[in-house]
């Protein structure tokens, strides 16, 4: 008599059982705040949509695209949460920042730091590496940062 695996099985779960498991692990990983838990949760739902067009998969199959589409989420969330952190308020400020005064929060390096205007801190970029607690000037913003310059 042959014993039964799970990955020899014609089909495993519906696609709408990955979408409900999937909210379902995103939810926990949210209550503990666990990213990588998250990042499951994120790839098991779009596991779960990437088989609906498909039809019934094998469960081999259904594990690898769902630790995929999971290592896909986790390195998208990375980079994600690395560009909100390195400007976190700049998009919000605008141009109301331009001409304003600060110092340097965080000494630059290879033209990158961090300053602090108005009682706030901001990713910021300059021509110059400049020394922690140098007062500087706002001259432009983009995207990601404040552009600034040593003031005279």
């Amino acid at each position: 008599m042959e014993q039964f695996s799970p990955f020899q099985a014609e089909t495993g779960l519906p696609f709408w059982g990955w979408i409900v498991a999937g909210v379902l692990i995103y939810a926990f990983g949210s209550w503990k705040d666990f990213p990588a838990v998250r990042a499951l949760g994120i790839g098991a739902v779009f596991a779960g949509l990437a088989e609906w067009p498909l039809g019934p998969v094998k469960p081999l199959e259904q594990f690898a695209i769902w630790i995929g589409l999971s290592v896909l989420s986790w390195f998208g969330g990375k980079r994600i949460a690395r560009r909100e952190a390195a400007a976190p308020n700049v998009a919000r400020a605008g141009l109301g920042l331009v001409g304003r005064s600060g110092t340097v929060a965080r000494a630059f390096k290879n033209g990158h730091g961090t300053v602090s205007l108005l009682g706030e801190v901001y990713a910021a970029v300059a021509d110059d590496d400049l020394a922690e607690g140098v007062p500087v000037r706002v001259v432009g913003v983009d995207d990601e940062a404040v552009k600034v310059e040593r003031k005279p």
